[in-house]
């Protein structure tokens, strides 16, 4: 029933080129998230390109991504998790389970690396409750990827963004 939003289905890393892309309004906000992390860096740089072209001066880009350092530690488990799963053939639900049920044997075997960072070990103790498709999402993928914030940044100045501040007010301070 809402008639003030489109959806369309697109390839990040070259839609801003597209006639679909330039018949787009300026934007005030564009919001990426649960993308940045988990893209190849050409559909990164599409997505800097469209923020480039669409983005009104002034606007907001709100850009999530998975920071290091403070996901360093989940590096390992993450692709230990993939290439355990891949090992199974099937859904990426079903890759996420066999991959869950790797690292939580291993993890529970007193494997010391799974665990090596307090954020590590937060992950893991959630790990059984975790629903699949989160999973599936956040860690079965060959681009996942966390990135610096000075990384990011870079990234970012083609499109003549500056950093603003993160979306949890705490983390301002």
């Amino acid at each position: 029933g809402l008639d003030n939003v489109a959806f369309m289905e697109a390839d990040l890393s070259t839609f801003a080129e597209t006639p679909a892309a330039a018949a787009l309004p300026e934007a005030d906000v564009i919001s990426a998230h649960g993308v940045w992390s988990w893209v190849a860096d050409p559909v990164r740089d599409g997505i800097v390109r469209l923020a480039a072209a669409r983005l009104r001066a002034g606007g907001m880009l709100h850009l999530s991504y998975n920071a290091l350092p403070a996901q360093q530690g989940l590096l390992g488990m993450q692709r230990l998790m993939r290439e355990a799963g891949r090992r199974q053939a099937g859904r990426s639900d079903r890759q996420a389970m066999a991959g869950r049920e790797v690292v939580l044997a291993l993890g529970g075997a007193g494997a010391r690396n799974l665990g090596a960072t307090p954020m590590a070990r937060e992950v893991l103790k959630d790990l059984p409750d975790l629903p699949l498709p989160y999973l599936s999402h956040e860690y079965m993928n060959d681009a996942w990827r966390p990135c610096f914030h000075a990384d990011v940044a870079a990234a970012l100045a083609p499109a003549r963004l500056d950093y603003a501040g993160s979306a949890k007010l705490m983390e301002n301070f």
